[in-house]
């Protein structure tokens, strides 16, 4: 008899074990009505971080000091760095300033171009004007 009591609290206790864990699958709380239909928050334009405006500034000072002693390989190897900063602020600056983004596009190439021909005046001027740019694009 006791055997027999024995078994049955225990079927008992097994059942409702597996009945309680089968039922308590985590489910989400259910969400109000307005913030299920609430929008997600747009992020603003991205400015353009002082950091990177700042490493733009620094390619162009140490291209500008290559171009000056004549060292034409070093000043290549130096601006191949300006994409690569260019990238972390540029689609800030297209959003905010799009003007500003297409000289700083165009004075890119310039350089590109002056300092593949090795021509001292035309890179310094190309520089130079690409500097003025990135300086502009701080103000916007």
């Amino acid at each position: 008899m006791k055997t027999l009591r024995f078994s049955t609290f225990f079927s008992l206790i097994a059942g409702l074990l597996v009945l309680t864990a089968c039922g308590s699958k985590d489910q989400p709380a259910a969400q109000s009505p307005s913030a299920a239909q609430s929008p997600l928050p747009v992020p603003a334009a991205p400015a353009a971080p002082a950091a990177g405006i700042s490493s733009l500034q620094t390619v162009i000072s140490n291209t500008t000091t290559a171009v000056n002693a004549g060292d034409f390989p070093k000043a290549k190897g130096e601006f191949d760095k300006f994409e690569d900063s260019w990238e972390t602020v540029e689609d800030g600056i297209k959003q905010k300033a799009p003007s500003t983004y297409e000289a700083i596009e165009a004075n890119m190439d310039k350089v590109e171009d002056a300092l593949k021909t090795s021509n001292k005046a035309q890179s310094l001027a190309a520089l130079q004007a690409l500097g003025q740019q990135v300086v502009n694009a701080t103000k916007s």
